[in-house]
């Protein structure tokens, strides 16, 4: 069974993204300000990250920037991201952040000092920054709760994920090609599903049809999945 998840926290300078494994960062270009500047990090994560099996990202903290400068801008960049994933069909959990920090290190009043020292000590090989480290902790929580999870978490810690309320994930894929070359299925459109693809479920009205011809299957010749079979309904209506 194969997912991916995606942790996001999101900053105006330098928003931190994680999944199984791995780290980085978008950092606009300090000249980039207003909408650009929005619309820049939120095109990044949507070309550059998805799609993905669920998303984490963590929530406003409403106490700590109410007075800080750009609080605004901030709060627009959350939902207009927020938006973009939901246009797109993906499973968001977003996760208080006190929920971040004790999952994290225990204590849901965490430092970000706190937060670093304890993503290092689970995963030696991170190496990244205060951002990047709240966004492993978010991919962990996405994947601890699919069944999946990325460190061995003691108990308390894991009591995190109980404050956090978790999207409906979609129904499993049931067509027999998904993923056979690693790219999405050509039905659903999906790269791989938290639950393993299962028997198709035909409605009894349906199995009483006619049986159609199989349609041609043809290269796909354009986009990030070059290769990748595609529906030629041109083609079947000419042959």
């Amino acid at each position: 069974m194969t997912f991916k998840v995606l942790g996001i926290d999101l900053s105006l300078t330098c928003t931190g993204l994680a999944g199984i494994c791995w780290t980085d960062t978008i950092k606009p270009r300090p000249k980039l300000r207003g909408p650009d500047r929005l619309l820049f990090i939120r095109q990044q994560i949507v070309t550059e990250w998805l799609p993905a099996t669920l998303v984490a990202i963590e929530g406003p903290s409403y106490g700590s920037q109410a007075g800080q400068s750009g609080h605004h801008e901030r709060a627009g960049l959350w939902w207009m991201v927020r938006c973009a994933l939901h246009t797109h069909g993906v499973p968001v959990a977003v996760i208080p952040p006190a929920s971040v920090k004790k999952y994290a290190t225990g204590k849901g009043n965490a430092s970000k000092a706190d937060m670093v020292r304890e993503v290092t000590k689970r995963f030696p090989w991170f190496d990244g920054g205060e951002d990047e480290a709240d966004a492993l902790v978010l991919a962990a929580m996405a994947a601890d709760h699919l069944g999946q999870p990325m460190a061995q978490m003691p108990a308390t810690h894991r009591a995190a994920l109980d404050a956090v309320t978790w999207p409906e994930m979609p129904a499993p894929c049931a067509h027999e090609w998904h993923g056979a070359d690693g790219g999405p299925c050509p039905g659903c459109g999906w790269d791989s599903h938290p639950i393993p693809a299962g028997p198709a479920v035909i409605p009894a009205e349906i199995a009483a049809l006619p049986e159609m011809p199989a349609p041609l299957v043809v290269p796909y010749q354009g986009g990030r999945h070059t290769g990748t079979p595609t529906i030629d309904l041109l083609g079947q209506e000419a042959s």
